[in-house]
This record gives structure tokens, sequence and C-alpha cells, in this order.
């Protein structure tokens, strides 16, 4: 059973100008983090959209059956994002994490669209700790107290709430 899905929403399929360029960037970030998780003995899977499409990405999950999925997010693919947490949500998975820059200055907009848990800061410590959590219990932030490095928000009920901070990763 895998533990976590990462992913990104940068499908270069959809951009025009990126595509007549042909320098994609690969998604470092969440390879970081997959590298991290697993090294701390989580199960991690990737998934990489640069050159997939939506369907490649409801097609993983299916297969791996991930009880989370994490997705980076930033203004360039929130449309993407939201849509990608649908999907995880719409095949049955329980958790859906978003992290990067735009996800938490736009907390409300994610958590109408599926996203349960938006982490602020970098997420391997966040993670590391979050996990194993979120299986045990509906979710929420008297249950959690301080995690790891960064706040979260939650999607607890109509509004999101924000955790206290611990440490910070350097």
């Amino acid at each position: 059973m895998i533990d976590i899905l990462l992913g990104h929403a940068y499908f270069l399929k959809y951009d025009i100008i990126e595509r007549r360029v042909m320098k994609p960037y690969p998604p470092l970030g969440i390879l970081y983090l997959s590298a991290y998780l697993k090294r701390a003995g989580f199960a991690v899977e990737v998934f990489d959209a640069t050159f997939r499409d939506f369907s490649d990405f409801e097609d993983a999950v299916r297969r791996v059956r991930p009880g989370i999925v994490g997705l980076y997010a930033n203004i360039i693919t929130r449309e993407n994002v939201l849509r990608l947490a649908k999907i995880a949500k719409a095949n049955g998975v329980e958790f859906v994490l978003a992290g990067g820059p735009d996800a938490s200055e736009w907390c409300e907009r994610y958590f109408e669209n599926g996203v349960d848990i938006i982490g602020t800061n970098e997420g391997e410590l966040t993670l590391e700790e979050l996990i194993p959590l979120l299986p045990q219990s509906r979710i929420s932030t008297r249950f959690l107290g301080p995690i790891a490095m960064c706040f979260i928000w939650m999607n607890t009920s109509a509004h999101g709430s924000r955790t206290t901070v611990k440490a910070r990763f350097h």
C-alpha cells in the first residue's frame, strides 16, 4: 500500500508558449520530498504531470490507491491542482494535501475544491509527522497539536483552522 502519492500539476500540453521553447523544469521539489519520505520509511509514488494528462493522474490514483495525495501548487497551476484534487477525491482518496506558494494564500478556494490540508512551508518534517497521524483519526487541530516545522491549514467543518508551530526546518 502506498502511503502518499506526490504530484504537481504542470501539464506541458496545455502551455502553448513552453511547448515552443521546450525547456520544461523537472519537479525537483516533490522529488526531494519523495526521497526524504522514502528514507524515513514511507511508501511514496510520484506523478510527474509534465508530459501527461489528467486521465493519467486518475489512472495513477486508481492504480496505487493512496490514502493521501500531496500536490504542489503555484499560481500558474492552481486550476489544474484543483482539478487533480477533485479527481483524487472522486477516486476514494481520503486526504488531499496541497503545498506551495499559491495554496497557502488561497486556502478557502482550495478547501472548496477537495483539499483537506494546506502546508505553508517546507514539507519534509511536516509530512513525516503527519502521514502516520492521518489514518488514525478524523483530523482536528486539537488532535494534531504542534506539527513539525510549519503551520498547516486544515479544512475543519466550514472554515480553515491553523495549527501551532513547533520548529523550523533548516
